[in-house]
C-alpha cells in the first residue's frame, strides 16, 4: 500500500489489519479528498511563482498521481456509489455506482449528465439546480432524488457534493446513498402504525358503541376491562369491575360451566372459540341469555363479545304462542266445519221428519173430527196431535239451528216460550244440575222469531252446563 495512503489511514485510526466500516470509508475519502486538493493548489501555487525547481515539481506531480491512485482504490472499495463530475458530465464512476443503477460496466457511465440523464424526470431540475449552487461554491447540504436504473425502475439516493481537483482540474465529487430500503421500511412502518391507529379506533368505536358486551379478562377469567354495555347486561357498576369483583366463572351459573373447558381446548389449539348460547347471572340474581365468542390476544389476555338474546327469546316465545294460537285457531275451525256439517245433515233430517209430522198431524186432526170431545179415542187422538206439534217443534229449532228455516217474526209471550222449553232444557243440562225459571209476569209480547230465541236460550243452557264442574250439584236460572 502506497506511503501516502498508510499515513492518511494511520490519521484516522485506521490500518491494513483493520477493516473499516461505510463511515469510516466516507471520512477517509473526504480527507483524501482535502489532501488531493492541498496538493493540486500547491500546483498550481508553484507553477505560477516559476520558483521551484523541475525536481520538486516532479516530485509534486508523483504526489497528485499518487493521491489519485489512493482515491481510486477508496473509491471502488467503498460501498456507495461515487463518481466525479466536471463540465456537467460524469469522469469517473466507481462499481458501486454501476451497480445501483443496474449497469454492468462502470465505464458506461462516463460522459452521461449524472443530474440530467440519470435522474428522474420530475427530479432533474432539482437536481441540476443543486449542482449548479455547488459548482459556484455555495454550502450545501444533502439531496435527496430518484435515479432511473437501466431496467426502469427508480431508486431513492441521498446525494452529497463536494469539490475537488480530478485529472489535474476543479471537478465535483458526488456520494450517492441508495436509501431505497430504508424508505420502504419506514413507508412499511407508518402504514402499519396508521394500519394499527385505524384499528385502534374502529374497535375503541366499537367498544363504546354499546351494540355488544366486550370485555377483556386474562386467562383465570378475572375481568380487566368491561365496556359499559357489558355491565349494563350482567346489572354491575364500574365500581364492581374497579374493585376486581367480576370474574367469568362467578358470572355463569353452575350448569353452563361444563362449557368452558372445551372453550379453552379452543382457544390452546386456534387461538379463538366458536361463539356459543349461554347465560349470565345478574347482579340481582336473575338470568340473560347470551351469545358469547372469546379470541386471544397477545400476554395470556383474550376478548370477549357478548350479544343479549333476551329479545330473541321473547320473540320466540311469541312466536311459539302465536303458533299455539293459529293451531287453535285451526282446531276450532275444523270443529265449526264438522258443526257445519252435522247442522246441514240436521237441517235435512230435520225437513224430511218435518214432512211426516205434516202427515200425522193433519191424519190426527181428520181422526179427531169423527170423535165426539168425550171419547176416550178423542182424547188420545188429541194426545198425538199435540205430540206431533211438539215435535213440529223441534224440527222448527233444528232447521234454525241449520239456517235453513226462513226467520219469521210475530208478536211471542216469552214467559209461555220459555215455560214450553223447560222439559227440552231440563233434557239438555244434566240430571245433577237443578233449572229454574225465573218468569216476569208483567213482561209484554215481543216481536221476535220464535225458533231463535228458543235457539238463543238453548246455546246459554249448554254453555251454563260446560261451565259447572263435573260431579257438583248445579243451579241453572232461565
Amino acid at each position: 500500500m502506497p506511503a501516502l495512503l498508510r499515513r492518511q489511514l494511520s490519521k484516522l485510526e485506521l490500518s491494513e489489519e483493520k477493516a473499516p466500516n461505510v463511515e469510516q470509508w466516507r471520512a477517509f475519502l473526504v480527507q483524501l479528498q482535502r489532501t488531493y486538493a492541498e496538493a493540486e493548489q500547491d500546483r498550481y501555487t508553484l507553477e505560477r511563482s516559476m520558483m521551484v525547481s523541475s525536481r520538486e515539481m516532479q516530485d509534486l506531480h508523483d504526489q497528485l498521481r499518487r493521491s489519485e491512485e489512493n482515491f481510486r482504490v477508496v473509491a471502488e472499495r467503498i460501498p456507495d456509489g461515487v463518481f466525479v463530475q466536471r463540465d456537467g458530465l460524469i469522469r469517473y464512476a466507481n462499481p458501486a455506482m454501476a451497480s445501483m443503477l443496474a449497469i454492468g460496466d462502470p465505464g458506461e457511465l462516463i460522459g452521461k449528465d449524472p443530474f440530467g440523464t440519470l435522474a428522474h424526470p420530475d427530479d432533474r431540475d432539482a437536481a441540476r439546480d443543486y449542482a449548479r449552487r455547488r459548482a459556484a461554491g455555495e454550502l450545501v447540504g444533502m439531496l435527496s432524488i430518484r435515479w432511473v436504473r437501466s431496467d426502469g425502475s427508480a431508486i431513492f439516493v441521498e446525494v452529497r457534493a463536494t469539490q475537488i481537483a480530478f485529472d489535474g482540474q476543479p471537478s465535483i465529487l458526488v456520494i450517492a446513498h441508495d436509501i431505497t430500503d430504508r424508505l420502504r421500511a419506514q413507508a412499511e412502518r407508518e402504514h402499519m402504525a396508521e394500519a394499527l391507529r385505524e384499528n385502534e379506533l374502529r374497535f375503541r368505536r366499537l367498544f363504546e358503541s354499546g351494540m355488544l358486551g366486550i370485555i377483556i379478562a386474562d386467562r383465570s377469567g378475572s375481568i380487566l376491562e368491561a365496556n359499559d354495555a357489558f355491565l349494563e347486561l350482567v346489572g354491575h357498576t364500574r365500581e364492581d369491575l374497579l374493585a376486581g369483583t367480576l370474574a367469568w366463572e362467578e358470572l355463569t351459573p353452575p350448569e353452563w360451566r361444563h362449557l368452558h373447558a372445551g372453550v379453552n381446548e379452543q382457544l390452546e389449539a386456534q387461538g379463538w372459540a366458536r361463539p356459543w348460547e349461554k347465560e349470565y347471572l345478574r347482579k340481582d340474581g336473575s338470568r340473560v341469555p347470551v351469545l358469547v365468542g372469546v379470541a386471544m390476544l397477545e400476554g395470556n389476555r383474550n376478548i370477549s363479545f357478548s350479544v343479549d338474546l333476551s329479545e330473541k327469546r321473547r320473540a320466540e316465545t311469541e312466536h311459539q304462542r302465536a303458533e299455539q294460537a293459529h293451531a287453535a285457531l285451526e282446531d276450532q275451525l275444523r270443529q265449526s266445519q264438522k258443526m257445519q256439517a252435522i247442522g246441514s245433515l240436521a237441517g235435512g233430517v230435520a225437513h224430511d221428519f218435518n214432512n211426516l209430522l205434516s202427515v200425522i198431524l193433519t191424519y190426527s186432526e181428520m181422526l179427531a173430527e169423527d170423535f165426539d170431545a168425550t171419547d176416550p179415542i178423542r182424547a188420545n187422538l188429541d194426545e198425538i196431535h199435540a205430540a206431533g206439534v211438539r215435535a213440529s217443534e223441534l224440527t222448527r229449532q233444528l232447521l234454525a239451528f241449520s239456517r235453513r228455516q226462513v226467520l219469521q217474526p210475530r208478536l211471542v209471550d216469552l214467559n209461555e216460550l220459555v215455560n214450553g222449553m223447560k222439559r227440552m232444557l231440563q233434557r239438555l243440562v244434566r240430571e245433577d244440575v237443578e233449572l229454574t225459571l225465573l218468569l216476569s209476569p208483567s213482561l209484554p209480547r215481543t216481536e221476535v222469531d220464535p225458533g231463535q230465541i228458543e235457539q238463543v236460550i238453548v246455546n246459554l243452557a249448554v254453555n251454563a252446563r260446560d261451565a259447572m264442574p263435573e260431579g257438583e250439584i248445579g243451579r241453572a236460572h232461565v
